[in-house]
């Protein structure tokens, strides 16, 4: 730099002045007191005069431009030692493009290069003036009732254990209207998928109202995959977002100038909500949260710094904007891909449990989602299954129609289910297949044998099946094979010695014993 006075840079207005000044005759010494310039800058500048052989006239004629390539009042002589830095720098920029590349690094291998170089401030600070130019932000206009933005502060409030003493983390979330500024907080014990849907929804209900879109973080409680031109939304997210009727839009991911205003809106919570809870003590969320809310009403009363209104104020214009609230309150659905079990059966992980599905799923990939009263599995997005939720480990849910024909009939296995069936032959076989199976130490192995007695029917005539049930109801064991051996032998078709006696219809006689007499007899 030239010399100045102070160091104070010397403008093309003051360099007029001392040309000026010294056309009138006036000392370099007078110019130099009366300016506050140097007496060295004073000569230099007059000297510039004496060479470029230009009259007094013409030179204070000249616009600004000409007049600084004639009298450069910014940049003085560059050092031999800068001359060389930015040769370097120029010359090895492409290193930057490397693995492990560090300013440091660099630095260390432009002093193999120039022992004598620059030091390591003036190193950074002339790397950053090449390299790192600032980059300039848009101002955008929000529009009343477009855009809800909502991010989790990145410091944490902290609750007392009342057992232990310790102090538990808890995550503060945040959410601005950004047109108004209305600004909302609440904490929750974790990021997680339940607690981020349950401040969405505490924070709708909060602006009583619905935003066109909402702006959030690329979280994965709210993205599946992250991307910076088609971010995959979470399917539980995507539910809440068609429920209130509203569209997601997340961040690029490691561009928080997309969501400055939430940014901005987490340092003002720190300032004004953070900041004023530091000496107090919480045992619990509800208590911190209510501590939160009546902070959060100061803060949004208060009136802003550049206008006369407050965040309220100005919320209270865009409220008449937003979309009415559902009827209803979101209920979260967790959502799982499984595949459906030979069984016909799909496992939820969540209860350890099982869920009939219909038979003809079986092998196929399906997704079940979960919420707190029912499980719904999906095929393809057709639904194909709905069940009361069962949080009973190891249980299963059945749908009699969701068997195949062969394990329906199998499920309906049943002491009355084989006396229904054997009573359609007559009532001496409803009565000695009931009887077998009440015989069983487990009834489960007499059904079998109760199915062959019914399918006797396919050989025998039924009155037949009838006589040999009659026949043999009385045996120590009963069995099928009872009956069909006795069927095998026609012995069913033999009469009894009772009915081959024929007895006289017209002896009346007080004597007359009959045939239940003689059959008493041991």
């Amino acid at each position: 730099m030239l010399p100045t006075m102070a160091n104070k840079r010397i403008i093309n207005m003051d360099i007029r002045q001392i040309l000026r000044l010294h056309g009138e005759g006036k000392s370099q010494r007078f110019v130099s007191k009366v300016l506050k310039v140097h007496r060295k800058a004073v000569s230099k500048y007059i000297s510039i005069f004496r060479d470029c052989k230009l009259s007094m006239k013409d030179i204070l004629e000249l616009d600004d431009g000409a007049f600084d390539k004639l009298f450069p009042s910014k940049q003085a002589a560059k050092s031999i030692e800068q001359v060389e830095l930015e040769k370097f720098l120029l010359d090895y920029k492409s290193d930057q493009k490397f693995v492990g590349f560090t300013v440091e690094n660099h630095w260390r291998y432009y002093l193999e290069q120039y022992p004598d170089g620059l030091c390591r401030s003036q190193f950074y600070a002339h790397y950053h003036t090449l390299f790192k130019a600032p980059k300039g932000s848009l101002r955008i206009e929000h529009t009343y009732g477009q855009k809800l933005y909502m991010d989790f502060a990145g410091k944490r409030l902290y609750l007392i254990n009342k057992d232990t003493g310790g102090l538990m983390p808890v995550e503060v979330f945040v959410g601005i209207l950004p047109a108004s500024q209305y600004i909302f907080a609440h904490a929750v014990m974790s990021q997680g998928l339940a607690d981020f849907t349950y401040c969405t929804t505490a924070c709708l209900d909060f602006i009583g109202g619905v935003p066109a879109s909402i702006t959030t973080d690329n979280l994965k409680s709210a993205v599946t995959k992250a991307s910076k031109t088609e971010p995959v939304l979470n399917r539980s997210f995507k539910d809440l977002a068609h429920h209130y009727r509203t569209t997601i839009t997340p961040t690029r991911a490691y561009s928080p100038k997309d969501k400055a205003m939430v940014e901005g809106a987490v340092r003002i919570v720190y300032c004004s909500i953070y900041y004023n809870l530091r000496h107090r003590q919480f045992y619990d969320l509800h208590s911190l949260n209510k501590a939160i809310r009546e902070e959060l009403a100061k803060l949004n009363a208060r009136k802003l710094s550049n206008k006369v209104v407050s965040r309220y104020d100005q919320f209270l214009e865009e409220q008449a904007t937003l979309k009415p609230l559902p009827l209803y309150h979101f209920e979260l659905w967790d959502y799982k891909n499984i595949r459906v079990q030979k069984m016909g059966y799909a496992f939820c992980s969540k209860y350890k449990n099982y869920y009939s599905i219909p038979y003809r799923f079986i092998g196929k990939q399906i997704q079940i989602r979960t919420n707190a009263k029912y499980l719904q599995a999906y095929y393809e997005s057709e639904l194909i299954a709905s069940h009361l939720l069962n949080i009973k480990p190891g249980s299963y849910s059945t749908i009699k129609e969701h068997l195949h024909s062969d394990n329906h009939f199998y499920a309906q296995w049943s002491p009355l289910f084989f006396a229904d069936m054997a009573k359609k032959i007559g009532a001496h076989t409803e009565l000695y297949v009931s009887k077998m199976i009440a015989q069983s130490t487990y009834p489960e192995t007499a059904y079998k044998s109760a199915i062959a007695i019914v399918n006797l029917k396919r050989m025998y005539a039924l009155d037949r099946i009838e006589n040999a049930c009659k026949l043999a109801i009385d045996y120590p064991k009963l069995n099928c094979g009872v009956l069909q051996a006795i069927l095998e032998n026609n012995r069913d078709l033999v009469p009894t010695p009772i009915e081959q006696m024929e007895v006289p219809t017209n002896i009346i006689h007080t004597n007359l014993r009959g045939s239940q007499y003689y059959s008493t007899i041991n």
